[in-house]
Parts: C-alpha cells; structure tokens; sequence
C-alpha cells in the first residue's frame, strides 16, 4: 500500500515538471512573437519616416537667384572717349629743331598726328574748349646735349649743372598753302604748364628721349601738313619760370 501511494507521487510530480516546462516554452515562444512584431512595426515606420523625405531638395530658392549679377551700374558708366582718326598730314621738319633762326640740339625724331576731341574741362587762351575738335601730334625728341655743353652755358659757367634743357615748342599746320588758326590746350592734359607761355614745357637729360603730345583746338579736318619748332628753349638747368 505504501509503495503504490509513492509510485503515485512521483508520477504527479513528473506531470507538475513537464507541465512547467511546457508553460516555461510557450513564454518563450510568445516572448519571440512579441518581439517579432514589435521589430515589424518598427521598421515600417522606420519606412515610412524616410519615404517621407523628398528625393532632392527644392530648387526654387536657388532658380531665384539671377544666372548674374545685374550690370546696370556698369552700363550706367560712360565709356572711354573714341579712339583718335589717324590723320595723313605729313610732317614737315624732321631733324634739329630750330629756335631763334638757330639750330638747336634738341633732335626730332618723328611725329604722328591724328584728330580727337579734347576731353579737359579748362579754359586755353581765352575760351572753353572741352568736349572740341582736336588735332593731335605725338612727337618723340631726343637730346643731343653733352653735360660739358651745357656747363658753358649755365647759370655757373663752368661749374655745376643739372644736365637738363628745358623747352616748349610752337606748332604750325597747313591746309594747303593757307596756315590754320588753332589754339594750343595741352596744358591741362599734359599737367605740366608755365604760365607766361600759357603752354607745357618739358624737359630732356643729356641723350634722352622722350614721347609728348601736342593738343590743338580746331574742327579743320583737311590738315595736311604742319611743322614743330621750339617757342623757348632754356638751356640753364633751371625750369622756365
């Protein structure tokens, strides 16, 4: 009797352990499930989070800005002045320039002339002539001047000088036979002028050479010839005053 009262409690026992570990399986299993669905969820929304983000950002703030800048202030600044016409008129005194009926040693070496407008707002030998026809020499002169030449002729005859010659010159032009009337306004484009000759002056060291420009007022365009020589010529190292 004992033995089978035993035998039977063992045999519930076993029953109760297998149906543990049964239960202990199926939260196992519902535990995955649950697990599964949650990952499920989560990546769909992950999905839908990101199809929800546009391909490519919008253009339209950047289609708004202009391909380039506007250039209305740039067209609003007025151009250059016209590039001189060359002239044909034909130089009539290459060579030594002359001063006083005397052959001086200021040596021209060519010149061009064209016509243009001049473009200094000042007033030359009694009028306003900006904005008025020109006609315009270009020159290139070179001294021949030795340094011991010009000592002879100092203000310290002998002594020191400071190997420079000042000159200004004087221009003639021709239409034909018939000389043309013209105003010399170079003054207030070279920068550079001596009042008592209301005309530039310049100046050369022994043996150099120099381009200058010659500007005269005139609307005679049928110049063909005209001549250069010097109106003064200072050889005492010192500027015309």
């Amino acid at each position: 009797m004992f033995n089978f009262i035993l035998v039977r409690e063992e045999g519930q026992y076993e029953n109760m352990k297998m149906g543990k570990m049964i239960a202990f399986v199926v939260l196992i299993i519902i535990a995955l499930a649950v697990s599964l669905c949650i990952i499920n969820i989560f990546q769909k929304s992950s999905h839908d989070t990101v199809s929800n983000v546009p391909s490519s950002f919008p253009t339209s703030t950047v289609s708004n800005v202009p391909s380039s800048f506007p250039t209305s202030t740039v067209s609003n600044v007025p151009s250059s002045s016209p590039p001189n016409t060359p002239s044909n008129a034909q130089l009539n005194n290459a060579g030594y320039l002359e001063y006083s009926g005397s052959e001086s040693k200021l040596f021209l070496v060519s010149a061009n002339a064209s016509y243009g407008v001049y473009s200094a707002n000042a007033a030359w030998s009694g009028g306003t002539f900006d904005g008025k026809d020109c006609f315009v020499i270009t020159a290139t002169i070179r001294s021949d001047y030795t340094l011991e030449e010009l000592r002879e002729v100092g203000i310290y005859p002998g002594g020191y000088h400071s190997g420079r010659v000042y000159f200004a010159v004087s221009v003639a032009l021709y239409d034909g036979a018939s000389q043309v009337s013209a105003n010399d306004v170079s003054g207030a484009i070279v920068g550079s002028m001596s009042p008592p000759l209301g005309v530039p002056q310049w100046d050369l060291r022994c043996g150099e050479t120099d381009t200058v420009e010659i500007y005269l007022a005139t609307n005679n365009r049928s110049i063909d010839s005209y001549s250069i020589n010097l109106r003064i010529l200072e050889l005492s190292g010192l500027p015309i005053p």
